[in-house]
């Protein structure tokens, strides 16, 4: 099912407790005041520089996490586990806040690039990867596909280092509408199914509060999940239903 608004709100008229897994990827707050310039002078065009990752101040951003987050909280079962996508211009304000909220961190994880976007300026080392924050309610409990994951890992303990491409190697995944990406924070598919199958079993509900374009559901319906996606854009809504309704593969890498 994919509702479209925003998250606090939709998120407010569903009840207590009815969501096994939740996956967010959240605004990160990284808007940079001045374009970004390869060596050429050239501008990088690939950045999140939409409406809804602007907020005016860190104290209004924090309240914005704390108030999406206290929802996703309510609506969890108290057997589930939630993940957030994050990179470092916002994982401190949102591990702070679901400490704060009484959230127990299982595992911070690192997802590393092989492709990632340079330091054009070389003044600072190439952030060459993104976190996901692996947490359930205190006082709860969770699943983990652990005995599956260690068969995927040639039988050895999964770690939580992960190696999956980046965006700039999604070619056939990535949906793009006048030479411009719908989605620059667009995950990959291989991201989600790490995500679902660690953390969820078949017929289980997903929760993703920032759809996008729908990857979750995607990955969902290969899975044999059942899906819940909120999203505020009309045109990313649109183009999400229509993935899914075309019964589109996703990549497994």
């Amino acid at each position: 099912m994919i509702l479209q608004g925003d998250c606090i709100e939709v998120l407010s008229q569903i009840e207590d407790e009815t969501v096994d897994l939740a996956y967010a990827d959240p605004p990160y707050n990284l808007q940079l005041k001045n374009p970004l310039k390869r060596p050429d002078g050239t501008t990088y065009e690939n950045l999140v520089d939409t409406d809804w990752d602007r907020f005016s101040s860190l104290d209004v951003y924090e309240e914005f996490t704390k108030q999406w987050l206290t929802q996703v909280r309510r609506v969890m079962k108290r057997k589930s586990s939630l993940w957030v996508s994050c990179t470092y211009h916002c994982s401190f304000i949102i591990g702070y806040t679901l400490m704060k909220l009484n959230f127990e961190i299982l595992n911070h994880i690192v997802w590393i690039k092989d492709n990632p976007t340079p330091n054009f300026s070389g003044t600072r080392f190439c952030q060459s990867h993104e976190s996901l924050i692996w947490c359930k309610k205190k006082g709860g409990t969770h699943y983990f596909n652990y005995q599956f994951l260690k068969k995927e890992n040639n039988n050895k303990q999964p770690r939580a280092e992960w190696y999956l491409p980046g965006p700039s190697q999604l070619q056939k995944e990535k949906i793009v509408v006048n030479g411009k990406r719908i989605n620059a924070a667009q995950k990959p598919s291989s991201l989600l199914y790490k995500v679902i199958v660690s953390s969820s079993k078949e017929g289980d509900l997903v929760l993703d509060p920032f759809m996008g374009i729908g990857t979750t559901g995607l990955v969902c319906q290969r899975l044999k999940r059942e899906f819940l996606g909120i999203e505020r854009d009309i045109e990313q809504v649109k183009i999400a239903k229509q993935r899914l309704e075309s019964g589109m593969i996703p990549i497994f890498y």
